[in-house]
């Protein structure tokens, strides 16, 4: 399934600012993607793989870690996939842009058990 989010990615640190508690930040962001994402599910796994294209204006100040955590739960809230826990395989990257946007490829991955003997 892919899907292509227009909305600007929110960091960890800009969703908790060293504290427990989430800012407010952190929930406008999280009803923002309510609206974006579609009422879809990928078939069940039991395991995934995901590729995050984060195309960013502030390309050089964002870390690309600390882009995923917040977006990946937002996908488990909406029911598109069951538990980030059981993602096995995943692709992050970012571009420079000149607005911020999304891009995710989430895809079961039945073969993940299987040794990888290339």
């Amino acid at each position: 399934m892919k899907l292509t989010i227009h909305v600007k990615p929110l960091s960890i640190n800009d969703a908790y600012r060293g504290a427990h508690y989430p800012t407010k930040e952190k929930t406008q962001y999280e009803t923002a993607l309510r609206y974006a994402l579609p009422n879809v599910r990928v078939a069940p796994g039991p395991y995934y793989r995901i590729a995050f294209d984060f195309h960013l204006v502030n390309f050089a100040l964002t870390d690309y870690d600390n882009l995923i955590k917040i977006t990946q739960d937002c996908l488990v809230k909406r029911g598109i996939m069951t538990d980030d826990r059981l993602i096995v395989d995943a692709r992050i990257r970012k571009f420079k842009a000149d607005k911020d946007r999304i891009e995710i490829d989430l895809q079961p991955a039945a073969d993940a058990l299987e040794p990888n003997l290339i």
